[in-house]
């Protein structure tokens, strides 16, 4: 089974983070994670870890930084 997903945005983590409600995914320093989208919402996009595509979840914009 090959799960292909198409990110909008890729994004470095800059800070580890524990997820802290149940939509929300963790993740570490420098993972790479992959942007589904945002809902022109200032402080989450909605996304996933690239190294787990099959857990998705909001993700703190704060804590990343887009990948050039």
């Amino acid at each position: 089974r090959i799960l292909i997903m198409t990110f909008k945005v890729i994004l470095k983590a800059q800070y580890d983070y524990e997820a802290a409600a149940d939509d929300e995914i963790s993740f570490s320093e420098n993972d790479l994670l992959g942007v589904i989208g945002d809902d022109g919402d200032d402080e989450w996009y909605f996304g996933c870890n690239v190294s787990d595509p099959s857990i998705t979840g909001f993700i703190p914009k704060t804590y990343c930084e887009e990948v050039t």
